[in-house]
């Protein structure tokens, strides 16, 4: 049984979501924050599970309020980090346009595992599977449980049906619409977003509420 335990983003921060599958003892991290909480964010981690069992870190796409937490988190777990391969670029290299945004410089890591959607994360027997979702980034990625009707959206799409933007660099609108409704073939009960609060229940009418928006 795959649990979602949130880390609601301080400042800057994105929000952070620890996926524990209960039968393996396995987790796994989605996206990292800026880093400017780490502390926080770590004792927070070891409220859900042991760091140690965290072994995989799967960031939704390249902004760095993201992505610059996730050097320190490799450094404490050991975790690979799996990301869309038209994102990569800018945590592996240090793009400050596009990953640091206005916050400040990315710290390089290493992916482990470029994603292009379509595959399959596993977290012990918990089955994810990967929506590549462009509109916000070229990058921007999604992932899907089925067995509990559950999307992490990144900054796809938030609460109430609001939207990532599509006017910063590789963001396009269209893109983001095609996304949206790509997303909206789901059945979707529970939505975890990059920003904002949690929906837990009926989160199909806020993807739906983001579709008629555009």
């Amino acid at each position: 049984m795959l649990k979602i335990h949130t880390i609601y983003g301080a400042d800057a921060d994105s929000n952070i979501f620890v996926l524990e599958d209960s039968g393996s003892g396995e987790a796994l991290l989605v996206d990292a924050g800026t880093g400017s909480h780490s502390v926080r964010v770590q004792k927070m981690i070891e409220k859900f599970v042991p760091l140690s069992t965290v072994k995989q870190i799967v960031i939704t796409h390249k902004h760095y309020d993201h992505t610059g937490g996730a050097a320190e988190i490799v450094r404490r777990t050991g975790a690979g980090i799996f990301m869309h391969k038209l994102d990569s670029p800018a945590i592996e290299q240090g793009d400050d346009e596009t990953a640091a945004f206005f916050y400040g410089k990315q710290e390089p890591v290493k992916i482990s595992r470029h994603l292009e959607g379509g595959e399959t994360i596993h977290v012990g027997k918990s089955k994810l599977e990967v929506i590549h979702t462009p509109g916000h980034t070229k990058g921007c990625i999604c992932l899907y449980h089925a067995e509990s009707k559950s999307l992490i959206s990144g900054d796809t799409v938030f609460a109430d049906g609001a939207l990532g933007r599509w006017d910063l660099p590789s963001g396009n609108r269209e893109d983001m619409a095609k996304s949206i409704k790509r997303l909206c073939l789901l059945d979707v009960e529970n939505l975890y977003p990059g920003h904002g609060y949690v929906v837990e229940g009926g989160a199909g009418e806020h993807i739906q509420m983001a579709l008629e928006s555009l």
